[in-house]
């Protein structure tokens, strides 16, 4: 192989003639013609030679010196530079270079470009022949040693050479990595790094195909959530100005993103621009937004800015009285606090505080009490007014019965109309204590799977535990999404992980509205997931509880099963189900849900 990429031919003569090798730079020629013929030669001995000086770390860092990268960029339209200038590239080739890098060196199937490079009817009369001349064009503008050709596709070699992509995808990781061990103001460096690698146009803006379209869709995603992820740091910094404004135009931009409102409203809130805080989430109540997060928030305001509730009556008697700072009742945080807990974003990413639903359910509770206290008394009010005119009201039903009617309950009193469900699932890397690097490499992991399984910001929760990722999904959520997606995105994501381990556990709990009472309906057997794991040369296992298996595996929908019959297996003590993936790109069995 080396052959064929420094000289064009796989059977030179022995001894090689260095002028031969003319794709190597000519200071290196040389030396890897003495390595070539002691490779060649039939001397065992001297084979070893030969392959020790190639590995010689003297002339692979003068390799590496003398070699002129390419540069690939993809966050934004397709360039590509060459070492001798921009490359041209026809509008189909850059739909096949845009599938290519998007890989990673890893190889795109011929099916995967024939689906990924054309629409449904505008396929060519033989999609094989024309995938096969793009590809020798492309090889041809970006020289030798560049496209890997197999029998099942292609693949682009760009280990020694810059993509955007890539670069984007390191500097996060190193983001989160920094985050956890509370280097907040590196973690902030980072993401404004990854960020400043996005240009202004949207990204693989001008390839066509259904490939670079879905591509573009998530690429455009990832780059808003990294906007939200810079602001959150920026909060937690106390860079009050400098999020106010970033936010400002991400809002004017994308006044549907309630990530960047509440962000904007707290960060307006914090420098004392309470007015301004109120026109934002006035601007967002008019509009017909109706998030329990921000209705909460702007009642807030609005009682730090002493006027009424719109929705509070007429009659003066009746006005909503101000709740005094730091009246027991309050949940207002006071206007230089930071409230405890993550802003929710629209993206499944890292945030660097702790859960604040229990400040928002307290709001919301109390705006729900403060609506039936209204109701009431404007019934009261209509009660005295037929009196006034001789009229008798009719009987009235208590709303809410005082607490001299209430029994006392033998349970809890949210087992007596309801109770919830929620699927969880849990990301563990199987071989012991790993570093912060494997732990931020896990983390970037499970935050794409949560992007390809399409779900929204309040579907889930994500959680970094010590025993790994833990995603929490919302009541009555299905775990399918993320289940296909984790089964599907795997094997293409394992290498990041360096050859450590996988197991991914699915479950199901059942809890009380209230929050209490959490029970789960039976997981997998440790031991019994540790010996599958162990028994084959898998690098991951995914397992489902019995619950989640028969809920979400084996329940037919409209169309049928949701997952093929055979894609999980039963653990041995039959406490669950799973789902062995291997290594190095090559899903296990079953893997393809299509």
């Amino acid at each position: 192989m080396l052959l064929r990429l420094t000289s064009g031919t796989s059977r030179p003569a022995v001894p090689v003639d260095s002028r031969r090798l003319h794709r190597l730079p000519t200071a290196l020629r040389i030396h890897y013609a003495h390595a070539f013929d002691q490779l060649l030669s039939p001397s065992p001995a001297a084979q070893a030679r030969g392959l020790d000086l190639l590995g010689d770390p003297a002339l692979l860092a003068r390799a590496g010196e003398a070699y002129a990268p390419r540069r690939y960029r993809a966050l934004g339209p397709l360039r590509v530079g060459l070492p001798d200038g921009p490359a041209d590239l026809p509008r189909d080739v850059r739909a096949l270079l845009a599938m290519l890098l998007l890989k990673h060196g890893r190889t795109v199937t011929h099916e995967e470009l024939r689906w990924g490079l054309w629409d449904p009817g505008n396929e060519p009369r033989n999609p094989r022949s024309e995938t096969t001349r793009l590809a020798k064009r492309l090889a041809e503008i970006l020289g030798p040693g560049v496209l890997a050709t197999a029998a099942h596709g292609y693949a682009l070699h760009t280990s020694a050479d810059e993509l955007d992509l890539v670069r984007c995808d390191e500097l996060v990781r190193r983001a989160d990595a920094a985050r956890l061990e509370g280097a907040l103001a590196e973690a902030h460096d980072l993401v404004s790094g990854a960020l400043s690698l996005w240009g202004d146009a949207e990204p693989l803006a001008g390839v066509p195909g259904p490939a670079a379209r879905t591509a573009r869709t998530r690429l455009l995603r990832l780059r808003l959530a990294l906007h939200t992820k810079r602001a959150e740091l920026d909060l937690v910094l106390g860079e009050y100005d400098r999020a106010a404004a970033e936010l400002s135009g991400l809002l004017r931009a994308h006044p549907h993103r309630e990530d960047f409102r509440r962000l904007c409203l707290i960060a307006l809130r914090r420098q004392g621009r309470v007015e301004e805080a109120l026109e934002v989430y006035e601007e967002y109540e008019l509009s017909g937004g109706r998030s329990p997060a921000l209705t909460a928030l702007g009642r807030e305001l609005r009682e730090e800015y002493a006027e009424p509730v719109d929705d509070a009556p007429p009659w003066t008697e009746y006005e909503q009285r101000p709740v005094e700072p730091g009246a027991p009742e309050s949940t207002v945080s006071a206007p230089d606090e930071l409230p405890e807990g993550p802003f929710p974003t629209e993206d499944g990413l890292w945030t660097p505080l702790l859960d604040d639903d229990a400040e928002h359910d307290t709001a919301q509770a109390r705006a729900e009490a403060d609506e039936r206290e209204e109701r009431a008394e404007s019934r009261a009010a209509l009660r005295e007014a037929m009196r006034a005119e001789g009229l008798e009201p009719e009987p009235e039903l208590d709303e809410d019965p005082g607490p001299e009617e209430e029994e006392e309950p033998d349970e809890p009193p949210w087992i007596d109309f309801d109770t919830g469900f929620r699927a969880c699932a849990r990301y563990t890397l199987a071989d012991g204590p790993v570093d912060r690097d494997a732990r931020a490499a896990l983390h970037g992991l499970v935050t794409e799977l949560l992007a390809d399984s399409g779900a929204d910001a309040a579907a889930y929760e994500l959680v970094d535990e010590p025993g790994g990722p833990l995603v929490l999904l919302a009541p009555r959520a299905e775990a399918a999404p993320l289940l296909r997606a984790t089964v599907e995105g795997l094997p293409g994501r394992l290498a990041r992980l360096a050859g450590l381990r996988l197991r991914i556990e699915f479950w199901q709990v059942e809890f009380g509205l209230d929050g209490n009472g959490e029970q789960s309906l039976g997981r997998a057997d440790a031991d019994a997931v540790g010996a599958v794991l162990d028994a084959s040369a898998a690098q991951a296992v995914v397992v489902l509880s019995d619950s989640l298996y028969y809920d979400e595996v084996r329940e037919e929908g409209q169309y049928g099963p949701a997952f093929p019959p055979d894609l999980f297996r039963p653990l041995a003590d039959d406490t669950g189900w799973y789902h062995l993936v291997e290594g190095g790109g090559r899903p296990g069995p079953a893997a393809d849900l299509r």
